[in-house]
């Protein structure tokens, strides 16, 4: 498998389908059906992929994707802390002792900032 950083959705999709979406596998395949429809609405509606794709609804979108989300969040770990990336090092924003050799898994989620508002 190629590197995390570089995996298609389709991967993705198929990493988490055995473990975190065990308990409801149709949310993977749910989810790649309506990949391959984005893609095939962004990349022209090319009538030679038609049989390919399943149209789906904003509702279903939204829906199979906020439940993916909701699978995902339900699973972080207790002992999960948000933690501040500066200068190459992750600096946790509350203290915490990590044993020496301990192993962690490093979950990250990127928050958008508000566009300072320039018209004021």
């Amino acid at each position: 498998m190629a590197e995390v950083e570089y995996w298609k959705p389709d991967e993705i999709l198929d990493f988490i389908k055995p473990n975190l979406l065990r308990h409801n596998p149709q949310l993977a395949g749910e989810a790649k059906a309506l990949y391959h429809y984005r893609s095939w609405i962004v990349h022209g509606k090319k009538e030679n992929n038609r049989q390919k794709v399943s149209p789906f609804s904003p509702e279903k979108a939204y829906a199979t994707l906020n439940d993916i989300i909701d699978v995902l969040l339900t699973n972080l770990s207790e002992s999960t802390i948000t933690a501040i990336f500066e200068k190459g090092v992750f600096r946790p924003l509350i203290p915490y002792t990590l044993l020496e050799g301990q192993e962690v898994q490093l979950f990250i989620i990127q928050e958008q900032k508000d566009e300072p508002n320039l018209s004021a």
